[in-house]
C-alpha cells in the first residue's frame, strides 16, 4: 500500500497464491482515526481480486489490435505503429523500408480448396514471415491475402535480402504434404523512407504500385518501386537536421 499521507489510498498489486500462481488485487482504504499529532492510527479498507477483470481487459486489447486469424497486428494497429516508426526514423536519421506482399492466385485457391484451407494458408504464411524478421521489425496483415513488413534502419539492399528470404520460405514449405495443395508463392513490392516518400500513405502507394508490376508480369518475385527524382536520403536528413527544433523523443 502507498504511504498513508492522504485520507484515501488505492493500489493494484500482483501476488502469488499457495499454488505459486500470480493473481491481481485492487486494494483501497482510508484513514479512520488519527493520533493527536495527526499521524494515522487506524485504517479501514478492502482487497478485491481483479484477476479476471485484468485478463478480460488484456483480451479485449488483443482483439482490438491483432488479427484474430493470423495473430499478427491488424491494419489499424499496424498503421499506428508504422506512423510512429516513420517519426522515430526521421528524428534519428534512419531509413525505413516497407515491403507489401500478396499471395499469388489466392482467390482461385479459395475457390478450389475452400475457405478453411485458405485460412490455414494465411496462418502458416504469417508464421513463416514472423520467424524470419527480427524483433525490431513490424509485420501486420494489411487485409485479405496481403501483408506488410516494416523494417527500421534497413537499407534497400538489406530489405531486398529479407524479402527474398520470405518469398522462397513460403514457397518451399511442404504444402502438398500438409494441406494437399501446390506450392504457395507471393509477389513483393518494396519502397523506402525517405528515398521514395516521407508520408506513410505515399510509401504504401509506391509499394503497392511496385507489387502491381510484379502481378502484371510473372508474379513470385520482388520488385522495388522506381526512385523519384528527389533529394537523396543523406541530403534530406541534412536539411531536416538544419530545420528541426530540439524535441523529446518517446520510445516506440
Amino acid at each position: 500500500m502507498p504511504s498513508l499521507t492522504t485520507e484515501r489510498n488505492e493500489a493494484e498489486n500482483r501476488l502469488k497464491n499457495r499454488n505459486d500462481h500470480d493473481f491481481r488485487v485492487h486494494e483501497s482504504g482510508k484513514v479512520s482515526e488519527r493520533k493527536l499529532e495527526g499521524e494515522p492510527q487506524r485504517m479501514v479498507g478492502m482487497s478485491q481480486n481483479i484477476t479476471k477483470r485484468k485478463s478480460l481487459k488484456h483480451r479485449l486489447q488483443q482483439m482490438a489490435s491483432h488479427d484474430d486469424l493470423t495473430f499478427t497486428m491488424n491494419r489499424l494497429e499496424g498503421e499506428l505503429n508504422l506512423e510512429k516508426q516513420i517519426t522515430y526514423c526521421q528524428f534519428l536519421c534512419l531509413q525505413l523500408s516497407i515491403c507489401l506482399f500478396e499471395l499469388d492466385h489466392f482467390k482461385k485457391i479459395n475457390e478450389i480448396y475452400g475457405q478453411l484451407t485458405g485460412a490455414q494458408i494465411l496462418k502458416k504464411v504469417a508464421t513463416i514471415a514472423t520467424a524470419i524478421i527480427c524483433t525490431l521489425d513490424y509485420f501486420y496483415r494489411w487485409g485479405g491475402e496481403e501483408f506488410v513488413l516494416a523494417l527500421p534502419d534497413t537499407a534497400m539492399d538489406q530489405r531486398q535480402i529479407i524479402a527474398e528470404k520470405t518469398r522462397p520460405a513460403s514457397k518451399s514449405y511442404p504444402w502438398k504434404k500438409k494441406l494437399s495443395i501446390a506450392a504457395i508463392t507471393a509477389s513483393f513490392g518494396l519502397s523506402v523512407f525517405p528515398q521514395h516518400c516521407i508520408m506513410q500513405q505515399d510509401l504504401i502507394l509506391d509499394t503497392d504500385v511496385a507489387m502491381f508490376q510484379v502481378k502484371s508480369s510473372d508474379r513470385n518475385c520482388v520488385v522495388a518501386a522506381s526512385l523519384p527524382e528527389k533529394l537523396t536520403f543523406q541530403l534530406y536528413f541534412q536539411e531536416f537536421k538544419a530545420k528541426k527544433r530540439p524535441v523529446k523523443i518517446r520510445a516506440v
